[in-house]
């Protein structure tokens, strides 16, 4: 099974990281770019329709800078 790294990071703080069985859990991951991933009853939350959600980019000031 792959896995992008943001899940697979919260995958592995949910079951044996600083943030065990923490339930639920959001984890923002920051490297090559801004990642997130919610752990929900003990596994990845994929959304409605296996749809994973996304909350790295967001628009935080309509007008500001790109």
């Amino acid at each position: 099974m792959v896995e992008n790294d943001g899940d697979a990071h919260a995958l592995g703080e949910f079951s044996w990281g600083s943030c065990a069985g923490m339930d639920p859990f959001l984890m923002i991951a920051v490297g090559t770019g801004i990642g997130t991933s919610l752990i929900r009853e003990g596994r990845v939350y994929r959304g409605l329709h296996n749809a994973h959600p996304e909350m790295g980019h967001q628009t935080l000031e309509a007008n500001g800078p790109l």
